[in-house]
């Protein structure tokens, strides 16, 4: 049996914006206009199954004064509506990641290898290189 394409869309810039899977779940990306991921979110017949958001600048936002640099400084993961983890990422001058930062909601649930219990987080450093 040949599988049905799964219909999509795409932005002007060729990205993909939407997919329609066979089960009724549509995937969809949101872009800045630097064409910066900013978001995937996964909703089903019940709503929000989960989401991916990204914000590229110290303060949250999508587009820095300073300019991005394509790199992501923070990660959000959402399931159901309800954030589950906020990942942090540091760089150092030449846009490599210096750290990495997780938080994890009041949750009991939580299984996180380092990073579990209410209101907990972990910070990753990277040690500085010596050239």
């Amino acid at each position: 049996m040949i599988p049905r394409p799964i219909p999509r869309c795409y932005t002007a810039a060729g990205d993909i914006s939407a997919l329609l899977f066979h089960n009724g779940v549509t995937e969809t990306h949101s872009w800045n206009s630097l064409f910066e991921h900013t978001g995937i979110s996964a909703d089903g017949a019940t709503g929000n199954l989960m989401a991916l958001g990204y914000a590229y600048c110290a303060d949250g936002s999508q587009q820095c004064a300073t300019g991005n640099t394509g790199s992501p400084w923070q990660h959000t993961i959402s399931v159901g509506g309800q954030p589950m983890a906020v990942q942090q990422y540091l760089h150092d001058s030449l846009n490599r990641h210096r750290s990495v930062r997780a938080q994890v909601p009041s949750r009991p649930h939580a299984r996180i290898p380092e990073v579990s219990g209410a209101g907990s987080s972990a910070t990753i450093t990277r040690p500085t290189a010596r050239w």
